[in-house]
């Protein structure tokens, strides 16, 4: 009996925490198209984007839910007034949460390492483009942007050459 005096509170907490994740990734797809397709972006970024997205929704939900748990618990202590069952339940509460949190974070801190290393992808930076040779006076050049120093000097039919005279 006492599970479900809680229910329609938790479930009502529940939905609303959804709500507010899940609200402004909903809201922000329309129209966003339109404009990508304008700017031409791409748009479609297929399973691993949609997939990423739902872990993403559903981390930001555990997240609000440990949350709520938190404050539930602690709130249910700090009310207990020194009552060992209602203290005991805000301490299998609190307990309970961290256990969970943890167990989440884990899962999601191994399944990035494993997905990481077995794609290469997500772990390391996008190579550099190559930095341009850049030339002194009287240096072969085939654009004024290889000559150094770029303030003083320009490239003049293959030579760099000194503005400064």
């Amino acid at each position: 009996m006492r599970f479900k005096r809680h229910l329609l509170p938790a479930a009502s907490l529940a939905a609303l925490a959804l709500a507010f994740i899940a609200g402004p990734d909903v809201l922000a797809a329309y129209g966003l198209d339109t404009a990508a397709d304008v700017a031409g972006l791409k748009t479609d970024a297929g399973i691993p984007a949609l997939v990423g997205k739902l872990l993403k929704t559903a981390l930001q939900f555990v997240g609000t839910l440990f949350l709520l748990l938190m404050v539930y618990a602690g709130f249910l202590w700090m009310t207990a007034r020194g009552d060992e069952k209602k203290v005991g339940t805000a301490k299998q509460l609190i307990s309970g949460a961290i256990i969970g949190i943890v167990i989440i974070a884990s899962a999601y801190a191994i399944t990035r390492f494993v997905l990481t290393a077995a794609t290469g992808e997500g772990g390391t930076e996008a190579p550099s483009a190559p930095a341009a040779e850049s030339v002194l006076v009287g240096g072969d050049c085939t654009d004024s942007s290889q000559c150094t120093p770029a303030s003083t000097t320009v490239c003049d039919n293959g030579k760099c050459v000194s503005t400064i005279e």
